[in-house]
């Protein structure tokens, strides 16, 4: 009994760390044309990635949706701040594609 209490554990801790979100498309870039005109599926891409290796990396995911882009300009900002302390740079760049991802994969590009 306690093996199977210790794997389940285990199993469950793993599959917390180790969740993605799910891949972008054309389609995510169409829907924020008018907040993001200049946004392609490479930039989201990377913005994903950095999202997935940075954030994802200290808190686990967050819902996209949670926030507006508003909300994700004035948070995103001050997450990079705590990892850049850690000598990872995050460039205002890198933020941008963050906030451009969870504004895209959250279905509310227009601030509230």
């Amino acid at each position: 009994m306690k093996t199977y209490i210790l794997f389940a554990s285990l199993f469950l801790v793993v599959g917390c760390f180790s969740y993605k979100s799910a891949p972008v498309a054309q389609s995510d870039i169409d829907r924020v044309a008018a907040t993001y005109p200049d946004l392609n599926l490479a930039a989201l891409k990377q913005g994903q990635m950095l999202y997935e290796t940075h954030c994802n990396n200290c808190h686990g995911y967050k819902n996209p949706a949670s926030k507006d882009n508003e909300g994700w300009s004035k948070t995103v900002p001050r997450m990079a701040a705590k990892i850049n302390k850690k000598k990872e740079v995050l460039s205002k760049n890198d933020q941008e594609l963050i906030i451009q991802f969870l504004v895209t994969v959250g279905g509310k590009p227009k601030d509230s």
